[in-house]
């Protein structure tokens, strides 16, 4: 390292790099802020135990009021590349950890065998492919780059190998083309997958293997020392310590500067005060994130089209809208009315048109001019406003698609502005 202090950080415009070294624990943690063109925050947090020469990489991203157009994907660090390619990844006990699937044939079936039989228990899960008439499911060299750095992927060479298995193992082995995911940890059922439903449609296929593996992986508990925040909490104690020692050396000195430590003290009291409840406030948050994301159908019952939301929420309120008023036209005790009753259980309305559909009420009513107030609430609320003669035009969100005839004079006042807004609400909203 070429730096002589401890503690450094670098920052440009959106970009920051923080450094801090903790020589008690043998330890170095940096993390990476950018904040990118989407309004999302990364931070990507790399600790190193040079004692222990363990290596933890941790991507975390979040969105803010401004973010557009996010859709959570699973995708390893760059970081994991690199370190691939140069060489500088060890071995998971005896499993090299790669980017590339491991083929088992009947010279190595031991090491599935060990595996599912639990001999052998490995650091990463371990997700096995099996053949199904000679190939399989899914592209397992995808998989594996997918799931690089974070669990290991073995596929079966040889159809024979699940017939020496269903013997060794008492039937607990995947074949036939379904996949099994063995975990570390023996709280953690191991899976297997069936994959007779996904013919044609490799890409669902893995990206379910891989939202069922990150799932896993973001539920574990990590060791604090092997985390950011677990370092920097750990260097405030130090300093606590520190600044106590100081303290109490000085008492036996001179009496007169102890104020001012005893202000260093309560200083850094609080500060690690505010950051055990900043902890407890993420871990609760990640909590609510995971019970989420747990709710999300493994397999989508319809995609997204073209169509952009115009809002949060707003796609999925007026598919669920649309639903419930055929519901009330469609006849009844028929599978039509059992099908849309289930999906309209099954999925929750985020109110978000309803709130939309009463702002615009309320910025309309009883508007008698078009004056700076009711100009501003209007852009806030999303619309863009031009001249036209003696009235405006309104266009939501840049989209001409959706344009509205504001009158300047406030005609629409003696309806309480209702006339705008229900053609509003009816055409867009």
């Amino acid at each position: 390292m070429g730096w002589k202090k401890r503690n450094i950080k670098f920052e440009d415009e959106n970009l920051s790099l923080s450094i801090e070294e903790i020589r008690a624990y043998n330890t170095i943690a940096v993390r990476f802020h950018q904040f990118d063109e989407n309004k999302i925050i990364w931070n990507t947090d790399i600790v190193v135990n040079f004692s222990t020469h363990i290596f933890s990489i941790k991507l975390d991203r979040e969105t803010t009021v401004d973010t557009i157009s996010f859709i959570p994907k699973f995708k390893p660090p760059i970081l994991v590349n690199m370190l691939l390619e140069r060489g500088y990844i060890g071995t998971d006990k005896d499993m090299p950890i790669s980017d590339k699937p491991i083929f088992i044939n009947k010279d190595n079936y031991k090491v599935i065998e060990n595996i599912i039989c639990r001999n052998v228990v490995y650091s990463m899960p371990v997700i096995y492919v099996t053949k199904l008439w000679g190939g399989y499911p899914l592209r397992v060299q995808d998989l594996a780059y997918k799931l690089r750095g974070v669990a290991h992927v073995l596929a079966e060479d040889d159809a024979d190998v699940s017939k020496i298995l269903r013997e060794s193992c008492n039937g607990m082995n995947s074949h036939h083309g379904s996949i099994g995911i063995y975990y570390p940890s023996s709280s953690a059922l191991n899976k297997i997958i069936s994959t007779k439903n996904y013919e044609e449609r490799e890409e669902v296929l893995i990206e379910r293997v891989v939202n069922i593996v990150c799932r896993y992986v973001n539920q574990q508990a990590r060791d604090r020392m092997m985390t950011w925040e677990g370092v920097q909490n750990e260097l405030l104690k130090l300093r606590y310590v520190r600044a106590k020692e100081k303290k109490e050396k000085a008492e036996s000195e001179v009496s007169e500067i102890y104020d001012s430590f005893g202000e260093e003290l309560e200083e850094k009291e609080h500060t690690i005060e505010e950051l055990n409840n900043r902890v407890m406030a993420l871990q609760a948050e990640n909590q609510g994130l995971r019970a989420k994301y747990d709710q999300i159908t493994e397999i989508p019952l319809l995609y997204y089209g073209t169509e952009d939301e115009l809002f949060e929420g707003e796609i999925k309120d007026q598919i669920l809208g649309m639903l419930s008023n055929q519901l009330k036209n469609v006849k009844k005790k028929t599978r039509k009315e059992d099908i849309l009753q289930d999906i309209l259980k099954s999925n929750k309305s985020t109110d978000a048109l309803n709130k939309k559909q009463a702002e615009i009420k309320r910025i309309l009513k009883g508007y008698t001019k078009v004056d700076d107030h009711l100009k501003r609430e209007l852009k806030t609320y999303g619309f863009t406003i031009t001249k036209d003669g003696g009235h405006y035009k309104l266009t939501y969100k840049g989209d001409s698609r959706y344009l509205f005839t504001l009158s300047a004079s406030g005609s629409d006042s003696q309806h309480g502005g209702g006339n705008l807004a229900a053609e509003i609400i009816q055409d867009m909203l």
